[in-house]
């Protein structure tokens, strides 16, 4: 008997970024993108409707950023994680981040199968990581 499907719901401003996630989290028989969204106010609305496990946000995202929205999300929805994506991922906004509520911050160029593997620990609720480079 396996895992149930953690739902997934995909949050960057580039569209080449969440086409490239969407291919690689397709891969794992046990995640599901179940959603996409370029802003975070899409994001926050996309979360009541499709009730994600997981969020991949995005830290620098058009109008609100990454922090802002997970902690909007976070505020309403205490049971969806989020893991942050960043391009650049030094101390403060690591910090930011695990303030705004988010369990895992990996940098886009970050190793995929550790990308997979923050899905899944935030998605189980496993220990809250101060991933590094």
């Amino acid at each position: 008997m396996g895992h149930a499907m953690i739902k997934v719901l995909l949050v960057d401003g580039s569209e080449g970024t969440r086409r490239g996630l969407r291919m690689r989290l397709r891969l794992e028989s046990d995640l599901e993108v179940v959603g996409e969204a370029a802003d975070a106010e899409s994001a926050l609305a996309l979360v009541e409707s499709l009730e994600p496990d997981v969020v991949l946000m995005d830290l620098e995202l058009p109008g609100l950023n990454g922090c802002e929205a997970t902690r909007r999300l976070r505020a309403r929805h205490p049971n969806t994680a989020v893991v942050i994506l960043t391009l650049y991922g030094d101390a403060a906004k690591r910090r930011a981040a695990a303030e705004a509520g988010a369990c895992h911050f990996k940098e886009k160029d970050a190793d995929c199968n550790a990308l997979v593997e923050a899905v899944r620990r935030a998605a189980r609720k496993l220990d809250v990581v101060e991933d590094k480079k």
